[in-house]
């Protein structure tokens, strides 16, 4: 014998009021967890990410920048504080020179006794040498062992005798002096005057007396 099972039928509207009473009672919470999670489960734990986020700070614009096209000015060194007013050298020289302004002063206690004056200095690959310096030993009537006059004689032979260096004060290793010289060519690297100057020089410098050349 069998039994013949009949399916209830019904209007949509009731299948739903069934379907949600039986919910109700067996306490079924359909996608817990998830479509319905608590707010305080969803909190992260970072307290890094809990930070707002910083806002990237941008330069003011009221800051200028310099211009990289632009030539930058350079530093000028510092100088001591007992320059000699309108020269390169302090005033513990005697005599001073300078290279670049072709010129030279004589000092005592730091005031200008005589000068500027002209002079001619060491060409390329015979510079004067730049420093501070004593002087050595002088020779009114001395003459070069290394250059000859007339230029081109050979030496010992008659008339063939070292140029002239007339009142030369050495004040340098390699026989670097001031003398009476040209000073329309360069020299060998010694400090060319003018004859009266040259003489005033031979006179006023005594041995040890400091010499400051610079640049």
């Amino acid at each position: 014998m069998s039994v013949r099972r009949t399916r209830l039928r019904g209007p949509r509207p009731a299948r739903a009021m069934i379907y949600l009473a039986t919910v109700a009672i067996l306490g079924i919470v359909p996608f817990a967890g998830t479509a319905f999670a608590d707010d305080d489960d969803a909190r992260s734990d970072d307290p890094v990410a809990e930070q707002p986020a910083r806002e990237q700070e941008e330069p003011d614009d009221d800051e200028e920048l310099p211009d990289p096209d632009q030539e930058q000015p350079t530093q000028e060194p510092d100088l001591p504080d007992n320059i000699v007013a309108g020269t390169p050298c302090t005033n513990e020289a005697i005599a001073c020179v300078s290279l670049g302004a072709n010129k030279a002063w004589l000092f005592e206690d730091g005031v200008i006794t005589h000068g500027p004056v002209a002079v001619n200095t060491g060409g390329p690959g015979k510079e004067t040498p730049v420093g501070d310096f004593v002087v050595e030993w002088k020779n009114k009537n001395h003459r070069s062992s290394e250059f000859l006059t007339p230029p081109g004689c050979k030496a010992g032979t008659p008339g063939c005798q070292g140029a002239p260096m007339n009142w030369a004060v050495f004040f340098a290793e390699g026989g670097i002096a001031f003398h009476e010289g040209k000073l329309n060519q360069r020299s060998a690297g010694c400090v060319r005057l003018a004859a009266a100057d040259s003489a005033y020089y031979y006179n006023a410098l005594q041995l040890g007396d400091k010499v400051e050349v610079r640049g």
